[in-house]
């Protein structure tokens, strides 16, 4: 008998040993592998993109300040994404991904009603699509990380539907919204090795809340050589209880392991403010400074932090010409989240006319993960407007 407990000590510690080396399974995605928490404000039309989010609380548009008044009309702005995850390029070997996605970026609908103006839109300040493939590891032996193929998945949307009015005139504008928000998450991960561990994991939330806005815009000067408009954009982000499911299904034969939970993307504001000035005729500049509390995720033990970003624009527009061109630069920050930092360049062309328009904007950021290679992630949007 003694024996036999003898030889069961090196056994149990084995045991002990294997799991204690095998990767945990949580519920909150690896931010090694994923954007996770924290999110970019995505440009809601080719306009915004092209400024680099300068002219974002301006009340040119009304997804951020419905301090906005516009002839009656619509618009829409489908959206091309090419990410690039150089930080996974690097630490890994037969990198692959997904090139580009087809997805939408916003659109409205507007009334005018004497002062008032009455308006809908729709938008996704958060678009994040990624697909990608690679062998673990730069070496072709790891003892801690045995040799593995993985694929992950990954998509944070966010739509947003709102509808308000406004009320004033060139000089002082007021507006107010009510809004409809979903949160859509799905993180997966797909390990082909020979740990015992291998397998499909997934995590998935959904959920969906009612908040609002409220803007004001301001502007003097609009017929002299130098005017200027400002505008300031405040939101009620709501929390948003959210329905989650957790799932493992192993490679090697036996049953899967799906949990369902509820968590919470707890409450926080945004806001910020956009100033344009008339430089010289046809050229404008555009300066915008705003940020957003931190945001817990009540259920997953995360928590995203406070954030901050600038940006300065210019455009070029005669008002005896139909095209327009702008440019734009600027920078965010965020604490506490995977990607801490990105910097924004914008550039934008646009045709206009009395009835159909169309710009086009490309904005790029760029990345920062500490002690990575710089990613990116470029847009592309095309905004078709009409008035009638």
């Amino acid at each position: 008998m003694r024996r036999t407990r003898l030889a069961a000590v090196p056994f149990g510690l084995a045991v002990a040993l294997a799991v204690a080396s095998a990767p945990s399974r949580a519920g909150t995605p690896d931010p090694a592998l994923f954007a996770f928490p924290g999110s970019s404000a995505g440009p809601a039309s080719a306009v915004t993109a092209g400024a680099a989010l300068a002219d974002r609380w301006l009340g040119d548009e009304p997804f951020d300040n419905p301090a906005w008044s516009a002839r009656r009309g619509l618009e829409l702005s489908p959206a091309l994404f090419h990410p690039s995850r150089q930080d996974l390029r690097a630490a890994n070997r037969n990198f692959t991904e997904t090139a580009v996605y087809l997805d939408g970026a916003g659109g409205w609908i507007a009334l005018p009603l004497g002062r008032a103006t009455l308006f809908a839109y729709g938008s996704q300040p958060v678009v994040r699509l990624e697909d990608n493939a690679f062998t673990r590891g730069t070496l072709s032996v790891d003892p801690v990380n045995p040799p593995a193929r993985l694929e992950t998945q990954s998509e944070a949307r966010e739509r947003r539907v709102g509808g308000g009015f406004s009320w004033g005139d060139s000089g002082l504008r007021i507006g107010a919204a009510g809004e409809w928000t979903q949160r859509d998450d799905r993180y997966e991960v797909s390990e082909t090795s020979g740990s015992p561990l291998a397998g499909r994991r997934s995590i998935s939330f959904s959920g969906q809340a009612v908040g609002l806005q409220a803007g004001v815009r301001l502007a003097r000067g609009l017929s002299g050589r130098h005017p200027i408009t400002a505008g300031l954009g405040l939101r009620m982000v709501p929390a948003i209880p959210l329905a989650a499911r957790d799932i493992f299904d192993p490679v090697l034969p036996g049953p899967s392991d799906t949990s369902e939970f509820t968590v919470e993307r707890g409450s926080s504001w945004e806001g910020g403010v956009s100033a344009r000035f008339g430089v010289s005729e046809g050229f404008t500049m555009t300066a915008a400074a705003g940020g957003h509390g931190a945001q817990p995720w009540n259920g997953l033990g995360a928590t995203a932090g406070a954030g901050s970003m600038w940006s300065i624009a210019g455009a070029y527009h005669l008002a005896e010409e139909p095209w327009a061109v702008r440019f734009g630069f600027g920078q965010e920050r965020q604490s506490g989240v995977p990607e801490p930092r990105a910097d924004l360049l914008g550039l934008g062309f646009g045709w206009v006319s009395e009835g159909p328009r169309v710009e086009v904007g490309v904005l790029r950021r760029d990345i920062r993960r500490d002690r990575s290679p710089t990613s990116y992630e470029d847009r592309v949007v095309v905004s078709v407007g009409v008035t009638f």
